[in-house]
C-alpha cells in the first residue's frame, strides 16, 4: 500500500460552500485553505469579453433572467451576485477571467471550464489569447463537456492539458484523445481509475465534500479531487499523512463496507 498519497485538491468554483460561487471571494477562500486548484466556469459574453460564471443566464445568482450569451460586460457586472448567498458578500460581482488570473497567479493553479451554451463565436481564441497574453500557460488547464470543444482547444494549443468532463459512463470514455477525465464520483470506482492510469492519463471527480467520500476517493487513487469544501479536503490529506498502513488499510475497508457516498452534482 502506498504510504503517500498523490492526490490534488480543486475547489469547486472555488470555496462555494462558503462564498458564492465564482466569485474573487469565493477564488481568495480556496487559496487561503490551500486548495491545489480552483475550478471554474468561463463563457463569452455579447460584447466578446470572457466572464467566470456557471449558468446561461443570472437567475440563481443575481435573481435576474439576464443571459450571459446576449449581456455585455458592463450590463453584468452590474448585478449583485454575492447577496443570495449572504448579505456580506452583496459587494461581489461576475468577475472577468482576466481578474481570476491576476488573483491566482503565482498563487494557485486554475482549472479552466468551457461553458458551451449554443452562442459562443470565439471562446477557444479568447480564452487562449488572454492566458498566454498572461503568460499563465503553465498555471491552467481545461475541461469541457463539450468534446468538440476541448478538440478545438487541443488543435490550437497541442501541449496544452485538456479534460473531457463526464456525468455518465458511456462506453469506453479512455480511449479519448484527452489527457484527463473529470467524472461523477459515483462511476469513479477502481477498474476505472486503473484503467484510464494504464493509458497514461488522469482522473479528477466531482462533486466530493463529505469526509468519507474525501477519504474513499484518496484510497481509489484519483489524481484530483473537485470539492466545494477544499479546507475540509486539505484537512483529510494533512490526517491521512500521519497514518500508518494498517490505519489506510481499515479507511480503504471502511470507504468499501460502510457508508456510501452521497450523489454528487456539477
Amino acid at each position: 500500500l502506498d504510504q503517500k498519497d498523490h492526490t490534488i485538491i480543486i475547489a469547486h468554483r472555488g470555496a462555494s460552500a462558503q462564498a458564492p460561487e465564482n466569485t474573487l471571494a469565493a477564488l481568495e477562500l480556496a487559496s487561503e485553505q490551500q486548495a491545489d486548484w480552483v475550478e471554474i466556469d468561463v463563457q463569452e459574453t455579447r460584447d466578446g469579453q470572457l466572464v467566470v460564471i456557471h449558468d446561461s443566464d443570472l437567475k440563481k445568482i443575481g435573481g435576474t433572467a439576464l443571459k450571459v450569451a446576449e449581456a455585455t460586460l458592463g450590463e453584468l457586472q452590474n448585478v449583485d451576485v454575492g447577496s443570495w448567498r449572504s448579505p456580506s458578500f452583496s459587494d461581489q460581482r461576475i468577475p472577468t477571467l482576466q481578474q481570476v488570473l491576476e488573483l491566482c497567479r503565482d498563487r494557485v493553479g486554475i482549472v479552466i471550464e468551457l461553458k458551451y451554451y449554443g452562442q459562443e463565436k470565439r471562446l477557444e481564441h479568447l480564452v487562449v489569447n488572454l492566458v498566454e497574453d498572461a503568460g499563465m500557460q503553465d498555471q491552467v488547464i481545461f475541461m469541457s463537456l463539450s468534446y468538440p470543444g476541448i478538440q478545438a482547444m487541443k488543435s490550437m494549443r497541442p501541449h496544452w492539458p485538456v479534460g473531457l468532463l463526464s456525468s455518465v459512463a458511456i462506453g469506453d470514455i479512455t480511449r479519448l484523445e484527452v489527457d484527463f477525465f473529470a467524472v461523477n464520483a459515483n462511476f469513479a470506482n477502481r477498474a476505472f481509475v486503473k484503467r484510464v492510469h494504464k493509458r497514461g492519463k488522469k482522473v479528477m471527480v466531482w462533486t466530493v465534500n463529505d469526509p468519507v467520500s474525501i477519504s474513499a476517493m484518496i484510497s481509489k487513487g484519483v489524481d484530483g479531487i473537485i470539492t466545494d469544501k477544499p479546507g475540509l479536503a486539505t484537512t483529510i490529506m494533512a490526517e491521512r499523512a500521519r497514518l500508518g498502513v494498517h490505519e489506510r488499510i481499515m479507511i480503504q475497508l471502511a470507504s468499501l463496507i460502510g457508508k456510501q457516498p452521497k450523489r454528487p452534482q456539477q
